[in-house]
C-alpha cells in the first residue's frame, strides 16, 4: 500500500490476502479461478484491486470488504489506478476497461492488435497508454480531447510500461531484451 502498512499477495493457485506488514497479520480475499496475475494499489491507499486468470477484477477496501467486481472474458494480465483521479485502468484480453473506485466501466477500448500487456496513466490522470504486441495506444480520458487515441507502433511485443514524472516521456520494454522511448 502507499502507506506501506499493507501488502497485497496473491498466487496462481488463486488465494489473494492482504497482509499487515508489521504483524504478518492476514484477511483473506475471494479466491480466483485458475490464478491471480495481478494487483494494484489506489495512490491514496484506500482501494486495492486484484485480477486473475478467471477474467475477474476484485475491488476490495483496506480492511479487506469487496466493494465491486468488474467480470471480463479473458485474463486479467495489467491494471493501475490513475494519481490523479480514483479511476482504474484494467487490460485483459485486447480490451483496456477504464472504470471508477467501485468497478463501474467508464469506457472500453476494445481495438487492441493482441492482448493489453501493460497499462500505465500520465501523471495527471488526463490519459492512459496500453501496450499491445504492435506498440503502445494513448487515449485521453478527461478534458476536451476525452476520447482521442493515438497510436506510437512497435515491431514487436511490449510488455512493460512507466512514464517519467512529468509525463513527457514514455518508456516501453519489448519481448525482444530491448527498452523503446
Amino acid at each position: 500500500s502507499p502507506d506501506r502498512r499493507q501488502a497485497v499477495v496473491g498466487s496462481l493457485g488463486g488465494d489473494a490476502a492482504l497482509l499487515d506488514v508489521n504483524d504478518g497479520t492476514a484477511v483473506d480475499l475471494v479466491h480466483h479461478e485458475m490464478g491471480v496475475l495481478s494487483a494494484a494499489w489506489s495512490g491514496d491507499g484506500n482501494r486495492v484491486a486484484v485480477g486473475g486468470q478467471d477474467g475477474q477484477v476484485r475491488i476490495y477496501d483496506r480492511d479487506g470488504v469487496e466493494r465491486g467486481v468488474i467480470a471480463t472474458a479473458a485474463w486479467v494480465q495489467s491494471m493501475a489506478w490513475s494519481r490523479e483521479a480514483t479511476v482504474l485502468a484494467v487490460g485483459t484480453g485486447r480490451h483496456l476497461y477504464i472504470t471508477d473506485h467501485d468497478g463501474v466501466v467508464l469506457h472500453d477500448f476494445d481495438d487492441h492488435p493482441s492482448s493489453v500487456t501493460a497499462v500505465a496513466w500520465a501523471p495527471d490522470g488526463s490519459r492512459v497508454g496500453a501496450t499491445a504486441y504492435g506498440g503502445i495506444a494513448w487515449y485521453d480520458i478527461v478534458g476536451k480531447r476525452s476520447g482521442r487515441q493515438r497510436r506510437f507502433d512497435w515491431k514487436g511485443s511490449l510488455l512493460a510500461l512507466e512514464l517519467s514524472p512529468d509525463g513527457k516521456w514514455a518508456c516501453a520494454g519489448a519481448q525482444d531484451a530491448t527498452v523503446h522511448l
